[in-house]
Order: structure tokens, then C-alpha cells, then sequence
């Protein structure tokens, strides 16, 4: 009778206890984004199973953190999901119909969009933009630079005068070496990508000339005296007065010109205009041979082209390397019977410099 009475009291419990558990109130969320993410397991990188509506209404089963564990309205594989608490509201208990009162007015709730934890937001990275700039570009332009060439010429000359009833017999040979130039233009830009330039570059060059001579003796035939004589401290030196078409391309704080053509070139070169001997005292095996020399004009028309690659530094100014090439060629006259001496002038030339626009 004990065990009776022990028995009947458990399963009074047990029932009053799934009556309290049946009357319990449900837990409520309502959706309150546009759309809404519903996911595997409380993590926002875990893979997404459903999206729900603005205004679905969710029973919650748990909660875990920031997530509420949430019971499926349309299970197929899955009877729960997760969903995070800044995208839904909580809403008031639902209590069975037997305890029903009137629930208070609901406030609306501001729309807002699902955002991403600050521990877990990914910013994506800028890329850099390589289209055309479109900051407003300064019509005048300055350009200084220094330059160094890089042409180097050989040139020979061939002489016979008669000596003796014999032929005397002298040889010229020149080598122009290499020079460098200051370069200084100033421009106009008639858009962001087009203008003109008006410019002078001034170039100096060394250049040295050997005479060979193979001179008849007097007394004896078929008998010459020969020797050398070297013509050192010679300079060509010319200034390029150009007119060029410019083509502009910026591309963030890089531009790249582009540029050519005709140029007037004012050159002026030192050249030997006579050999002459002097006889040494008996058996006169020996012959002194002397150069004169003159500094001689040559103008010429030619045609300038290159580009250049800059970097735009704080306010007006820029850095840029300069690549250029000059043709033309001078011809110098000595005025007596050594022929003329053709130099080519410019060539290839590579610099460096600084570009102002105001």
C-alpha cells in the first residue's frame, strides 16, 4: 500500500509538470531585414540552408551568443538554424489560448540591413585604378634636362698634292666622340592630351684628327719621308632649335610624353684646312709637316623624336628620364683643296630632368 501511494504521487508530478511545461510561453523572433540569412550552426561562416522574408515570424528553441537557434518552418533535411540577433527582434511570449491577454501595441521597428560582426568584417582591398586621370591639368609647361649622347664617328680624308715631280701623299683622320647636352623647352597644352613645345638643346663634342704624310725627297725618287702628326684639343659644337608635336598620357601620378619634329641645327666645328712641310738641313732625310686649323660653320635641317617617363612630385613640379634622337648631318668646308668633312650630328641621346607647370 505504501509503494501505492509512492507511485500515485510521481505520476501526479509528472503531470502537473507537462502541464506547466505545455502552458510554458513560446519564444518568438520576427525578421526584420529585407532578407535574411538562416544558417547551419552559429557561425557566419557556416553555410547558408535558408533565407527568410522581412516579417517571418521564427520559434526560437535556444540561444547561443549572438545567434538564436531557431526551429525551421519548412524542414526537409534540417529541423533547426541559425540566425543572428542584430537581424531579428524578439518578440513578445506567446502564451496558449487558455492564458491569452491582449498583447501591448508594437512599436515599428526601423529597417535595418544584416551586418557582419566587427570581429569577422572583411574589407575588401582598393585596387588601383589605372585609368586616365582626370584632375584638371596646367596649360604651361617648363622643361629643364641634361643629357648625355651616344654617337661616336670616324672620318678619314685623302690628299695628294705634287711635290718634286712626285706625289706627296697626306691622310686625315678624324674621330668625333661622344657629348653630352643641357636641354631646356617650354610648352603649351592645347588639351589634357595634345600640345606643342618650342625648345634648344646645347651639345658639345670632343674630337681628335691625325695627319699621316708620306712626302717625296728632294733629291732622291721613289725615296719618301713619312711620319705623323696628331691634331688634338678639336670641339664641334651645336645648338638645336626644335619644334615639336607633344602627345600627353597620365595615368595616376605617372605621364609619359611623347614627342617629335623638325629641328635647325647651328653647328660650328674645328677642322684642318691646310697641311704644309718644311725641309730639314742635308741629306734632308727628314720633313716637317704642320696643320692649320679653323673653326667652321655648318647649318643643317634635321628631325628630333623621343619620349620621356615621369613621376609628378608635390604642387607643379615633375622628375622624368628622357630618351631623344636627333638626325642630321653637317658638311665643313676648308676652303683649299682637303675635301669637306661630313659629321653626323645628334644621334641617340638619354637624360634625366625636371618638368614645372603653371
Amino acid at each position: 500500500m505504501r509503494y501505492a501511494k509512492w507511485i500515485i504521487s510521481v505520476l501526479s508530478l509528472v503531470s502537473v509538470l507537462g502541464l506547466v511545461a505545455e502552458a510554458s510561453p513560446k519564444i518568438m523572433v520576427r525578421v526584420i531585414v529585407e532578407m535574411a540569412n538562416v544558417r547551419e550552426s552559429p557561425s557566419i561562416k557556416s553555410p547558408i540552408i535558408m533565407t527568410v522574408k522581412m516579417g517571418t515570424l521564427l520559434e526560437v528553441a535556444d540561444k547561443t551568443g549572438s545567434w538564436y537557434k531557431v526551429v525551421l518552418p519548412k524542414a526537409e533535411t534540417q529541423a533547426f538554424g541559425f540566425i543572428h540577433q542584430s537581424i531579428v527582434e524578439e518578440m513578445a511570449p506567446v502564451i496558449p489560448p487558455e492564458q491569452v491577454t491582449p498583447p501591448p501595441a508594437e512599436k515599428e521597428m526601423p529597417v535595418q540591413k544584416e551586418r557582419i560582426p566587427p570581429t569577422t568584417k572583411i574589407e575588401p582591398r582598393q585596387a588601383l585604378s589605372l585609368e586616365p586621370s582626370k584632375e584638371p591639368y596646367k596649360k604651361i609647361f617648363l622643361r629643364l634636362q641634361y643629357q648625355m649622347g651616344f654617337q661616336q664617328e670616324s672620318q678619314s680624308l685623302n690628299i695628294s698634292r705634287t711635290v718634286y715631280y712626285e706625289n706627296a701623299q697626306y691622310g686625315l683622320g678624324y674621330t668625333a666622340n661622344k657629348g653630352n647636352s643641357i636641354d631646356a623647352a617650354i610648352g603649351f597644352r592645347f588639351a589634357r592630351l595634345i600640345g606643342v613645345a618650342v625648345g634648344f638643346s646645347s651639345t658639345s663634342r670632343g674630337m681628335t684628327e691625325k695627319t699621316s704624310a708620306s712626302i717625296p725627297h728632294p733629291l732622291w725618287m721613289n725615296s719618301p719621308r713619312s711620319g705623323e702628326i696628331e691634331a688634338a684639343s678639336l670641339k664641334i659644337n651645336a645648338i638645336d632649335l626644335y619644334f615639336n608635336l607633344m602627345c600627353f598620357l597620365e595615368v595616376w601620378k605617372f605621364g609619359i610624353d611623347i614627342y617629335g619634329g623638325p629641328c635647325y641645327m647651328l653647328t660650328k666645328a674645328d677642322i684642318i684646312t691646310d697641311i704644309s712641310f718644311a725641309e730639314g738641313s742635308y741629306p734632308y732625310t727628314q720633313a716637317t709637316v704642320t696643320a692649320s686649323t679653323a673653326s667652321v660653320k655648318s647649318n643643317v635641317i634635321g628631325f628630333n623624336a623621343g619620349a620621356s617617363l615621369g613621376l609628378k612630385l608635390a604642387g607643379n613640379f615633375a622628375l622624368f628620364l628622357d630618351g631623344r634622337y636627333v638626325t642630321g648631318k653637317g658638311s665643313y668646308k676648308s676652303g683649299t683643296d682637303i675635301g669637306n668633312l661630313p659629321i653626323s650630328l645628334g644621334g641617340l641621346k638619354a637624360g634625366a630632368g625636371i618638368k614645372i607647370m603653371f
